[in-house]
């Protein structure tokens, strides 16, 4: 996760979010070819704190930091698709 400092109550969400990437890959699901690179600790403080004033927590932080949602994609029908996978910050 690019320069996210991870507290030590989140460590095992962090260790998890790495595990479900392996697997996402490993199974060949088309979402792991689009996400996002997470977010670093300032572009979450940029995004979130710093524009509307709300402090994440800890594994809001986590998540945002691992990926930072998906890219947009035009669907086959022509219909955008890719809407995130909780959103994207920023």
């Amino acid at each position: 996760m690019r320069g996210l400092q991870v507290p030590a109550d989140s460590a095992r969400l962090h260790a998890q979010l790495d595990k479900l990437d392996e697997h996402l890959r490993r199974q060949g699901a088309q979402i792991a070819d689009v996400l996002e690179p997470g977010l670093s600790e300032h572009d979450i403080d940029d995004a979130v704190m710093d524009s509307v004033g709300l402090r994440l927590s800890a594994e809001a932080r986590t998540w945002f930091g691992w990926h930072n949602g998906t890219r947009r994609l035009t669907l086959a029908d022509g219909h955008p698709g890719g809407m995130g996978v909780c959103g994207r910050l920023g």
